[in-house]
């Protein structure tokens, strides 16, 4: 049974956010100091605001990328170009996310290969 949608009675969840809200969205670098989590800030940035009040009030930026077109509909997002819309966020979050990924692993590597060298030094 789903929480939200039609057919159960429920609307969807209130966001804190609306159409009509006076605070304007911030960069996504910036979400602890505005009170937002970084999901609430991706979906501002990628102009999907109005989608919040159908996620959980917990629903994490990892959770999103974890979520399928399926899962879209069990949230009471009942238009295709909606979920259509959304998976598109999905996958770029799943991109940004890697990307991010890659960078840590590159700079691990380099800080490693850095103090193999300062150990090799040493022992000379």
């Amino acid at each position: 049974m789903s929480d939200y949608g039609e057919g159960t009675g429920l609307s969807p969840r209130p966001s804190r956010w609306t159409k009509e809200s006076p605070r304007s969205p911030p960069a996504i670098s910036e979400p602890l100091s505005t009170g937002l989590s970084t999901f609430e800030a991706f979906l501002h940035q990628n102009g999907l605001a109005e989608f919040l009040c159908y996620f959980p009030p917990d629903f994490t930026l990892g959770n999103f990328r974890a979520v399928t077109e399926d899962d879209f509909e069990e949230y009471g997002v009942e238009k295709l170009e909606d979920r259509a819309r959304l998976m598109r966020a999905v996958n770029r979050a799943r991109i940004e996310y890697d990307e991010r990924q890659t960078i840590r692993m590159r700079r691990r590597s380099a800080a490693d290969a850095d103090n193999y060298e300062v150990r090799n030094l040493l022992r000379v």
